[in-house]
């Protein structure tokens, strides 16, 4: 294979890996743009992970009760995305 065969396999393989799963995609591919710094890594905390992300591949309708200031919202965009 040549090195435009390989680059080709190697994107859809990282496209089919960000399918299956959404938190390897948006914390490797996305940022968070914020005021202060810019544009930031999109890294989540392990609750945003399990109560959010998983229960968004598990559940198809959701209803969420939460406090402000949690990246829910955030998390919201990203999935969409």
């Amino acid at each position: 294979m040549n090195k435009k065969q390989l680059a080709q396999q190697f994107a859809v393989q990282e496209i089919i890996r960000c399918k299956k799963n959404p938190i390897y995609f948006l914390e490797k591919y996305c940022k968070v743009l914020t005021e202060a710094d810019g544009p930031q890594p999109f890294i989540m905390y392990d609750f945003q992970k399990e109560k959010c992300i998983k229960q968004f591949l598990k559940h198809r309708n959701i209803c969420i009760v939460k406090g402000r200031q949690t990246g829910v919202s955030t998390i919201i965009a990203g999935y969409g995305l």
